[in-house]
């Protein structure tokens, strides 16, 4: 007797002693800010009893014998779903779990890429303005906050945004197996805001290794290949958020000496190089990464690199070499459209949207107008389904249209144009203001000239003013950015104040 007590006060003991650790965590639909799901089934095989999630979306994993720091892999299963931030399925426990809750997206199977680079965008934007307001309280700090150094910033600023956002459309396109362990660490570290730990977990002698273990396979060799420069892409677009251009132009050079024939490699160099206006590189890159698509036969790939090789030639006035571009980008995205139109509709309304805006800077309208219509047409379709990714892109087309309207003494349709676009974002700033708010001020102010055109003082002023109104509040932040549209509405004013005394 005495015997079994003791054995059973040995394991009640051993099991006090033992290292035990719990994940908390939340599962909403699609996005950031959506609905919780319930009954989720949530597990991680063979370290954690399974669990589903409750009303509220929350589930707890509890993992006895595991201890924070432990690395696990956890699994939502729902079928005909997947997790949009999947990378962060592999979880290293939290030493706080109520501090440290893991929030996943779950979406569909078909909307995967569109959540996606809507999840990763933000992200992206994030660390972007995250870097430039502590950049802007050094500033202050050290008492260097002059205009000059306020103009590079925003600079710096307005250039990381435009490569994050087209890094975030190439890393949607990743799908799980795509990516080396390296490369998710990395990512999962950057998705919660810990920046410069993912930029130290890609020093460059893990990613030597992961490319040279990958060159050290023979089977499977290119795809490990693509894997391991995954890592490359990511870190210089870690870098970019950080304003750390050099750095991450580097990394890009050191991309393109390991694997010379990866695609992505120079596609993101080119984006990257356009972006900081390096022009010469940018082109070189684009024409190294077309020559290499062309080469595999991969249609997608040639396309979207000639049309973003015509986006350059407008700005460097090449409009020639811009309409060959553009026109057999159009071309391949409107053959692939017939057999995968979900994935390369989008393409074809994109091209179009670009062809319809040079085809006003050569005095070619009713082409212009043939394009931008076709473009709306499908932009209204796609966001049917999808209006937070495709409503944007039917607002900047209708407003395209609208100006055109104008310029061709169409009023009406002018008029039309221009108040479905301001009414859509409107719709849109409600969640997203510091990037949409700007574009109701612009469309307002395309109103104005309207209205003016149109004799209707009243209804220019109104417009004006609620302009000029937002770009103050705006201005409260950013003191430069808007000062060039704010004077041409103050213009505008006391132009129509001028006019009206007269009468």
């Amino acid at each position: 007797m005495l015997s079994r007590l003791t054995v059973l006060l040995l394991l009640l003991v051993n099991g006090l002693g033992a290292e035990a650790s719990t994940l908390k965590g939340l599962v909403l639909a699609h996005s950031l800010g959506g609905p919780p799901v319930s009954n989720i089934p949530v597990s991680a095989p063979g370290v954690a009893n399974p669990t589903t999630t409750g009303e509220s979306g929350d589930f707890t994993l509890q993992f006895p014998g595991a201890q924070p720091g432990d690395v696990v892999q956890v699994t939502v299963n729902k079928p005909g779903y997947v997790v949009v931030n999947y990378v962060q399925l592999r979880v290293v426990l939290p030493k706080n779990p109520d501090a440290e809750p893991l929030t996943l997206l779950l979406c569909k199977e078909d909307q995967f890429e569109e959540y996606a680079r809507q999840f990763y965008r933000l992200k992206s934007l994030d660390a972007v303005e995250q870097t430039y307001k502590a950049q802007v309280k050094k500033l202050k700090e050290s008492n260097r906050q002059t205009v000059a150094a306020m103009a590079k910033l925003r600079e710096e600023r307005d250039q990381a945004r435009a490569s994050a956002e087209k890094a975030a459309d190439e890393v949607a396109r990743l799908k799980p197996g795509d990516t080396s362990d390296l490369y998710a660490q990395a990512m999962s570290l950057f998705l919660q805001g810990k920046v410069q730990d993912a930029i130290r977990v890609l020093d460059e002698e893990k990613l030597r290794k992961s490319i040279e273990a990958a060159e050290a396979k023979k089977t499977e060799a290119e795809r490990e290949m693509a894997k391991a420069v995954q890592g490359y892409l990511l870190k210089a677009t870690l870098l970019t958020t950080q304003f750390q251009f050099a750095e991450a132009e580097g990394v890009y050079e050191s991309a393109i000496q390991a694997a010379p024939d990866d695609m992505n490699a120079h596609l993101g160099f080119a984006r990257f190089s356009l972006d900081l206006n390096h022009f010469s590189t940018s082109r070189r890159e684009y024409r190294q990464a077309l020559e290499i698509s062309q080469r595999n036969r991969d249609q997608a790939s040639v396309a979207t690199t000639l049309n973003e090789l015509g986006v350059m030639d407008i700005i460097q006035n090449r409009r020639e070499e811009a309409r060959q571009h553009f026109e057999e980008a159009l071309r391949i995205h409107r053959q692939l459209a017939q057999q995968n139109p979900d994935t390369s509709l989008p393409d074809v309304a994109a091209t179009l949207n670009n062809l319809g805006s040079l085809d006003i800077m050569q005095n070619r309208r009713e082409e212009g107008r043939q394009d931008y219509g076709e473009a709306v047409k499908v932009f209204r379709q796609l966001a049917k389904k999808n209006p937070d990714t495709y409503l944007p892109l039917v607002a900047a087309t209708l407003n395209n249209l609208g100006n055109l309207d104008l310029h061709q003494n169409r009023m009406e349709e002018a008029r039309q144009d221009y108040g479905e676009a301001v009414k859509a974002f409107r719709q849109l700033a409600k969640r997203n203001p510091d990037t949409y708010l700007p574009l109701v001020a612009i469309t307002l102010l395309n109103l104005g000239a309207l209205d003016v055109a149109q004799n209707q003082a009243a209804a220019a002023n109104g417009h004006f003013q609620e302009a000029l109104s937002i770009f103050k509040e705006l201005s409260k932040h950013d003191p430069v950015r808007y000062a060039a549209e704010m004077a041409t509405i103050e213009s505008a004013l006391a132009k129509l104040g001028r006019s009206s005394a007269n009468e």
